[in-house]
């Protein structure tokens, strides 16, 4: 069960998995077309509903640590390269 906005209804409703007429993958995550228990088709992003989940506080830091190592080694090489040209 989930809930849906049907802007005829101008309500939130509950419905099923059986209310689910289609579902797409997009760009923008995924989407279904689901009825209202009015019998209006609406548009529905799952994504909107469920959102990802944001990573572990030690992801985070492991990925922001690699990209400091990674701009670090961009200077070091940037800095070898005018040593290079200058000699």
């Amino acid at each position: 069960m989930f809930i849906i906005n049907c802007p005829t209804c101008e309500a939130q409703q509950l419905v099923t998995n059986k209310n689910i007429e289609s579902v797409h993958r997009t760009s923008e995550g995924m989407v279904g077309y689901v009825r209202c228990p009015g019998g209006h088709t609406v548009l529905h992003q799952f994504a909107m509903a469920y959102p990802k989940p944001k990573p572990p506080a030690a992801v985070l830091a492991l990925r922001e640590a690699q990209a400091i190592e990674a701009a670090g080694q961009v200077e070091d090489e940037a800095v070898t390269a005018e040593l290079h040209l200058a000699s």
